[in-house]
């Protein structure tokens, strides 16, 4: 079946001038063809584009951070493109619950850009603040899992220039503290090179074989005060490693470590010294 161009474009017609009303409706035709392609052409980057910023990365990991699979997963994770091409975070806990939310510069979801909240497995806001450029920057808040305010922190290019912590039942603390104060073993450092001197039992086959050296142990203690996760940083000999590493394990309870006001895992490395007599 011809259509309106065909017929005034056809060739059983008389050469000629084209009149001017014809030549309207042959330009309008032209025009109102063009004006649907282009339209097609914008509906369709537009549909791609809101295909593409539906795209989502999942990936698992366990309670390291340590990407994982799903069999093994504590945490999962969603990553799609957001607005401005930055991209949008949230984690989540296995049972669903969301862990945090943010936003981060690019797809390799190194470096953390914007507003982020972090939360309690409870569902309650556990930290939030914003980033420039992976720092943080401005107003950050830290909370204790029943909601209650912990600290108050003012950063400028990722260093602390001001801060405030809260007593659980709101009242402002007097004493002075730091935002991270190390986990303390009871009766200090002094107390801790006692009970390593009388706990330490040498080998007797490093004594046999002449081994002696400085062992370093590096660990964590929890927020309960209890020694985790210890491990040989330097080793010397496999016998004298065995006994520092069993004489950390056997640590008593020490006084935990603080963030933000908050208890919290801190790292701890002792060096555990050998010597033949």
């Amino acid at each position: 079946m011809s259509n309106r161009f065909d017929q005034l474009n056809s060739p059983g017609r008389r050469e000629g001038k084209i009149q001017p009303e014809k030549l309207a409706e042959l330009l309008n035709y032209k025009l109102n063809q063009t004006m649907k392609q282009l339209l097609f052409t914008f509906l369709l980057l537009i549909t791609v584009q809101a295909v593409q910023s539906q795209d989502t990365i999942v990936s698992y990991f366990d309670r390291h951070w340590k990407e994982t699979d799903q069999a093994n997963a504590v945490y999962f994770r969603k990553a799609a493109q957001g607005e401005h091409r930055n991209w949008t975070v949230k984690d989540y806990y296995r049972n669903g619950t969301l862990q945090m939310s943010g936003s981060y510069k690019t797809k390799k979801l190194k470096k953390k850009h914007g507003y982020f909240q972090y939360f309690y497995e409870n569902g309650r806001v556990y930290y939030e603040g914003r980033y420039e450029t992976d720092e943080f920057d401005g107003e950050w808040k830290w909370y204790r899992e029943d909601g209650s305010l912990s600290s108050q922190e003012w950063y400028k290019e990722g260093v602390a220039v001001e801060f405030t912590f809260w007593n659980a039942d709101g009242s402002k603390v007097e004493e002075e503290r730091q935002i991270m104060e190390m986990a303390e073993f009871k009766g200090g450092e002094l107390g801790l090179r006692r009970y390593i001197a009388q706990n330490v039992r040498y080998p007797k086959q490093a004594q046999y074989a002449g081994m002696e050296g400085k062992v370093y142990v590096k660990f964590f203690i929890d927020t309960d005060g209890f020694v985790e996760r210890a491990r040989i940083e330097k080793s010397v000999d496999s016998d004298l490693d065995k006994e520092a590493l069993r004489v950390v394990v056997a640590m008593p309870q020490w006084i935990p470590g603080t963030r933000h006001n908050l208890p919290a895992r801190i790292s701890y490395t002792v060096p555990i010294n050998f010597v033949l007599k």
